[in-house]
C-alpha cells in the first residue's frame, strides 16, 4: 500500500513540479513521518507528510502562507482513494471539497 500512496504523491509532484514524466520519475516511499517537499509551481508549493501506511496528509502554500491542508487515503483493498480538503480562498472565505475516486 505505500507503493501506491508513494506512486501517486511522486506522480504528482513530478508533474506539479515539471520534472521528469512519472514513468521516469524515481519511487519514493513515503512512510509515517516521511516528508516530501514540491518546488513552488505557478507561486504555489505542496508538502506531502505521510500519516499512515493508507494516508498521506498534504499542505497547500502560497507566499508562505498555508491556504488549505488535506489528506489522501487509499482503502485497504486498494479500490478507492479518497482526498479531502478544506481551507480558506482568496477572498476569504473558508471552503471544504471531498473527491472519491474508485479503481476501474
Amino acid at each position: 500500500m505505500r507503493t501506491r500512496l508513494a506512486a501517486a504523491a511522486t506522480t504528482l509532484a513530478a508533474t506539479l513540479g515539471g520534472q521528469p514524466a512519472p514513468a521516469a520519475a524515481a519511487l519514493i516511499t513515503l512512510r509515517p513521518g516521511d516528508r516530501i517537499d514540491t518546488p513552488t509551481v505557478c507561486t504555489i508549493a505542496y508538502t506531502y507528510t505521510g500519516a499512515n501506511d493508507h494516508t498521506y496528509a498534504i499542505t497547500t502554500m502560497k507566499g508562505g502562507k498555508t491556504f488549505s491542508n488535506g489528506t489522501s487515503t487509499v482503502s485497504a483493498d486498494g479500490k478507492t482513494r479518497t482526498v479531502a480538503t478544506e481551507g480558506t480562498n482568496a477572498d476569504g472565505k473558508k471552503f471544504k471539497s471531498k473527491a472519491v475516486y474508485d479503481k476501474a
